[in-house]
């Protein structure tokens, strides 16, 4: 069993690593003279698509640990 404080800086990192790489995005157009400010916006809608397309894939569906594989009909 896990530490408390190691898995409390695990999930620490876990959830300020897109907010790191948004604020780097930041900084990157900021240096090219781009003033983006609507970088929140962009993480709501990336994890929008994620999900969406994990959905629409069907990776994202729990399986039933009862069910067996599903397997094809043809040979």
């Amino acid at each position: 069993m896990s530490s408390p404080a190691l898995v409390l800086l695990a999930e620490a990192l876990r959830i300020s690593t897109p907010y790191a790489c948004a604020a780097l995005g930041g900084i990157w157009a900021e240096r090219a003279g781009v003033v983006q400010i609507g970088l929140e916006g962009v993480l709501l809608a990336g994890a929008f698509a994620a999900v969406a397309v994990a959905h629409a894939s069907g990776s994202a569906a729990p399986r039933s640990p009862r069910a067996p594989p599903s397997r094809s009909a043809t040979p």
